[in-house]
């Protein structure tokens, strides 16, 4: 069973790495950008963007991210913005023996 799960879920992911790469200049030019959001626009969107999800569930004029961004710097930003908010956010626990 765990074998044909395993062949299954490789499978997608072999047809899935043969999938035309997304190309945000098309992006860029049809939503007319002129000037896109990069590294340090998409960390502090990352950063915001649990507030930015409950905003966005009350009005239609906020989103989570910035569809007008370089890409690849972009999304490295954001991912580490977004990854960076529970950092240091539990202590150590000391245990005495």
């Amino acid at each position: 069973m765990k074998t044909k799960i395993f062949l299954i879920v490789l499978a997608c992911c072999l047809m899935c790495s043969c999938a035309d790469g997304f190309d945000q200049n098309v992006v860029n030019t049809a939503l007319k950008c002129t000037d896109p959001g990069g590294f340090f626009w998409g960390f502090w969107n990352g950063w915001t963007a649990p507030l930015s999800f409950v905003a966005s569930l009350f009005t239609d004029n906020i989103s989570c991210y910035d569809a007008c961004n370089t890409g690849g710097w972009y999304w490295f930003g954001y991912l580490w913005g977004a990854g960076s908010i529970g950092l240091g956010a539990k202590a150590p626990v000391k245990r005495s023996r």
